[in-house]
């Protein structure tokens, strides 16, 4: 009797060291340098992120601390499967990205010392950051009835101008996949759990929970897109590309009929799918030289620029617009969102406010401009005024993911759990009609920190029926 009760005991102590929490510890208050148990992801951002907050990341090849020993059945490069998960998981929170395969090409040009010359590779790839890694666990301990799993990574966040550390993090997620056999049917069960344990997929679903751990850590993006229940198809490529000068660019004497001609050429061009980003660039700036007051060809410009994330040129640039749209007495929407955008972009919050209500007024049932407008009041600390703002979208369009999931975080703000949870998972279900999956894995994340006091057996049945709904989705694709 007393052996059973001891083997019992055994097997709760076990099972819940299996199941410990997250604790998430900024670096400084906690005093330590690495962390030493695996529940523990040890964090910080820097003042110099705040001073000039980066627009896009480069997630560089990560290094390695030593050869990882793996299964004998397992065959992954852990620098590639960690750098590939943070990479899916740093996608929602908006930041621009740079393809890997064009970072690897890079790469492969570099000498060692090139490849820490963050100020050159920001300006190669077009991006002012860059996220740098080191696996420090990859490592399997198979004991036949009891097994587990670590992986481990340190992130550091560069930006590229300076060379300023801006956000460091690190993290060890740890997967056990044995049981404590109670009988010799359990015996049976934990060998059969261990050896799953060790296949690739264990690998890759506990990297999966490493990184979405470290990105929920990792700080917030400025760059917005409004519109999140649509996928961008944009050709990355073109992003490789840099600007050119167009001062550089002298227009030549033409007759009516050649400046006509060459007018045609260029909108031919521009039309062309196939044309990277600095060609295009060029051939706008020639362009707007031939037609300097057609409204259309400058808001197609801006929208370019805003892809490259070139802010300042497409505030410039939508500015012009506008005033030809003021002059004209034009019922013109369209101008003073992108107006909007390049100024929230450069966090001129009252600029951004007073388009956006220009915008309103000529077109009051487009839920874009008040998903623009609510976040605009989000950053302006104007609680009440975003709220208002984040309905009103929801009222327009009820399947408006980016407006329940604002509405969400400024409900918890305020502390009113209740209407947060409700929103986060309005937000959830937008995100699965609208295949946006990526965004539903992080709001299930959010929706677990409500659980961390007490477990509230309803949202946990709510967050389990999300879980199933990616899992099988996952297994049909």
């Amino acid at each position: 009797m007393y052996k059973l009760l001891l083997f019992v005991f055994i097997s709760i102590l076990f099972s819940s060291s299996c199941s410990q929490k997250v604790k998430y510890v900024e670096k400084d208050k906690a005093g330590i340098k690495i962390p030493l148990v695996t529940n523990q992801v040890v964090y910080k951002t820097y003042k110099s992120f705040d001073a000039k907050t980066p627009q896009c990341v480069a997630v560089l090849p990560f290094d390695v601390e030593k050869d990882f020993k793996l299964h004998k059945k397992v065959y992954l490069d852990p620098s590639a499967v960690v750098r590939r998960s943070v990479l899916s998981h740093l996608s929602p929170l908006s930041y621009r990205d740079i393809e890997l395969v064009l970072i690897d090409k890079l790469f492969k040009e570099l000498t060692n010392e090139g490849k820490n010359d963050y100020s050159y590779i920001g300006e190669q790839l077009n991006c002012d950051s860059v996220l740098t890694g080191t696996v420090t666990n990859f490592d399997s301990y198979d004991l036949k009835i009891y097994s587990n799993l670590i992986i481990g990574v340190k992130l550091k966040l560069y930006r590229t101008s300076d060379t300023a550390l801006l956000w460091e993090a690190e993290h060890k997620a740890e997967s056990k996949g044995g049981t404590i056999p109670l009988s010799p049917i359990g015996v049976a069960v934990g060998m059969i759990n261990a050896a799953r344990n060790m296949i690739e997929e264990q690998y890759l679903r506990l990297s999966d929970d490493l990184s979405r751990r470290l990105m929920k850590v990792f700080p917030y993006s400025a760059n917005i897109n409004f519109d999140e229940t649509l996928i961008a198809n944009l050709d990355k490529k073109r992003i490789q590309n840099s600007l050119s000068d167009p001062d550089k660019t002298k227009e030549p004497i033409r007759t009516k009929t050649e400046r006509f001609d060459r007018i045609q050429e260029i909108r031919a061009q521009l039309n062309d799918e196939n044309i990277l980003l600095k060609d295009k660039i060029s051939l706008y700036e020639e362009l707007i030289r031939l037609e300097e007051d057609d409204i259309i060809l400058l808001k197609q410009f801006t929208d370019d620029l805003l892809i490259l994330g070139d802010y300042e040129k497409a505030y410039v640039i939508a500015s012009k617009a506008a005033e030809l749209n003021k002059a004209r007495h034009g019922l013109d929407s369209e101008t003073y969102y992108l107006l909007a955008r390049a100024a929230i972009k450069l966090n001129k919050l009252d600029i951004a406010e007073e388009s956006l209500i220009k915008a309103i007024a000529f077109d009051n049932n487009d839920y874009l401009l008040y998903n623009a407008l609510g976040f605009t009041y989000t950053k302006k600390a104007e609680t009440e005024r975003a709220i208002a703002s984040y309905q009103k979208a929801i009222q327009l369009n009820s399947d408006n993911g980016f407006a329940n999931y604002n509405l969400a975080v400024e409900y918890y703000n305020l502390e009113d759990n209740s209407n947060s949870i409700l929103h986060f998972i309005k937000a959830a279900n937008n995100y699965l009609k609208n295949g946006r999956y990526d965004k539903v894995l992080m709001i299930i994340d959010d929706l677990k920190g409500f659980q961390e006091d007490e477990i509230d057996i309803e949202l946990n049945d709510k967050i389990k029926v999300f879980e199933e709904k990616i899992v099988a989705i996952n297994d049909h694709e």
